[in-house]
């Protein structure tokens, strides 16, 4: 019977370390070319309220070697606000007037039953933070020990203790807006990593003298900028927008999750006057021809990094994470659960039809 976990029992269950693992494999399988997996799919849908819109969001995966396929989906009012000087999109909490709306389907592809409803949240910002350290275990030097860290939300601590699993870290240097955001992410991410963390009153002060500089921010302008990068750092970029022109021309390897592009729909009469975007305001390049991809690098098809001193640059442009981690990581919460009693049972039989679709 298909089991409905909730991300409550996600938090018990899942470790960083399975996120690594887990993630890991499913970039390997892709390099190798056994799994597959559909660009993120998004539907906007513009509201009468200024810098408003309704996103549904989709992705699609299979993992053959695990024999199952997910899909993940999210159901977002976005707007955008203003964060200082910059511009930053946000979902706001209007499902059942407090909550959002995502979920993560299992698939068993030998029997074609659903097997699991997930809640998506922790996981998703799990995944995404071991899918940089990931990045980090490959593209940084292996004596990568600063961390130069801009953000302090639930991705900015994903991504660090995905970072400090891979490498040995001896500083993070951490800035984002709001003094007090920050300050309170200090105090909890030292404790939690027992390692030194210092607040910084500006980005260039964190990123100067970081081995490993992870914009981790849902900023829609640049928050690193090519002149401030040095020689053999290694830069991750989570989403479009977050380095400028000259980052990208300044880095020696640029390395993404996938090729393709986010694929974008809005109503016929919205496109037609305003065809869909980024709904960003940065400065990058577009994507170069050939970008160097994780999947090849984990599965050692491309040799990643080439020299200490050289640029490297993960993420960023507008392509997101391939589905293939919900299926991976998917597969842990469901066993985990299963094995802990975990989650609420719901009969098969609901979502089987007697004739074909």
């Amino acid at each position: 019977m298909p089991l409905i976990i909730s991300n409550d029992e996600v938090i018990r269950i899942l470790t960083m370390e399975d996120c690594l693992t887990a993630v890991e494999r499913a970039f390997f399988e892709l390099g190798e070319g056994d799994a597959a997996s559909r660009p993120r799919s998004e539907l906007i849908v513009p509201q009468p309220e200024a810098g408003r819109h309704y996103l549904l969001k989709t992705w699609d995966a299979a993992l053959p070697s695990i024999g199952l396929a997910a899909t993940r989906l999210t159901s977002n009012m976005m707007q955008r606000r203003a964060s200082g000087s910059s511009q930053r999109l946000d979902p706001l909490p209007l499902a059942g007037g407090t909550g959002y709306v995502g979920l993560i389907l299992l698939f068993e592809m030998q029997t074609l039953e659903l097997v699991a409803i997930i809640q998506d949240a922790r996981l998703q910002v799990m995944r995404a933070g071991a899918t940089y350290g990931l990045a980090a275990k490959y593209l940084a030097r292996e004596d990568a020990k600063v961390v130069g860290l801009l953000g302090s939300g639930g991705q900015a601590r994903e991504q660090l203790t995905a970072i400090a699993a891979v490498r040995h870290l001896e500083k993070v240097q951490v800035f984002s807006p709001t003094k007090a955001h920050r300050d309170a992410f200090v105090g909890s991410m030292a404790e939690r990593l027992e390692v030194e963390i210092v607040a910084c009153d500006s980005p260039r002060e964190a990123v100067r003298g970081a081995d490993i500089v992870a914009a981790a921010t849902s900023s829609l302008e640049p928050v690193v900028l090519g002149e401030w990068l040095e020689p053999g750092q290694h830069v991750s970029f989570a989403g479009p927008g977050k380095g400028d022109r000259l980052a990208y021309e300044r880095a020696s390897l640029v390395v993404v999750q996938i090729q393709e592009q986010t694929l974008r729909w809005q109503p016929a009469r919205v496109a037609a006057e305003r065809p869909p975007s980024r709904l960003a305001t940065n400065q990058e390049p577009p994507p170069p021809r050939a970008l160097a991809l994780l999947g090849d690098i984990v599965a050692g098809k491309h040799q990643g990094r080439a020299d200490p001193e050289q640029i490297t640059i993960f993420g960023g442009f507008d392509s997101s994470g391939p589905g293939t981690a919900y299926a991976a990581v998917g597969a842990i919460v469901l066993d985990r659960a299963r094995r802990a009693r975990f989650g609420r049972e719901i009969p098969s039989d609901w979502f089987i039809q007697q004739e074909s679709s």
